[in-house]
């Protein structure tokens, strides 16, 4: 009888590739799904940017012209205890805020 050495240890070459082309497919989604991440998050925070600089250029623009004309309140009592409703302003009623 004659015996037949058979080596079952190891791997084949078409278990090879097939793992090496597995890891090379995971590989290529977990990059492409990194790459989506980090251009979203760019993209968020450049438009974070944007609309903090277009929202403080407008809080500076309603500054700037709430503070253009003195604040006199609608009403103004007079001497006698008469109440006259100001349309416009006049010298008659005071301002009570001059803007700065």
């Amino acid at each position: 009888m004659i015996r037949q050495s058979r080596r079952d240890n190891g791997f084949t070459l078409l278990e090879l590739i097939v793992a090496i082309t597995l890891i090379a497919v995971m590989s290529v989604g977990v990059w492409t799904a990194l790459d989506l991440c980090i251009r979203s998050w760019t993209r968020g925070i450049e438009k974070m940017e944007v609309n903090q600089r277009d929202r403080s250029t407008y809080d500076l623009v309603r500054k700037q012209i709430a503070s253009a004309y003195p604040l006199v309140p609608s009403t103004v009592t007079t001497a006698s205890g008469v109440r006259n409703t100001t349309t416009s302003l006049s010298l008659t009623s005071a301002p009570v805020f001059y803007g700065g």
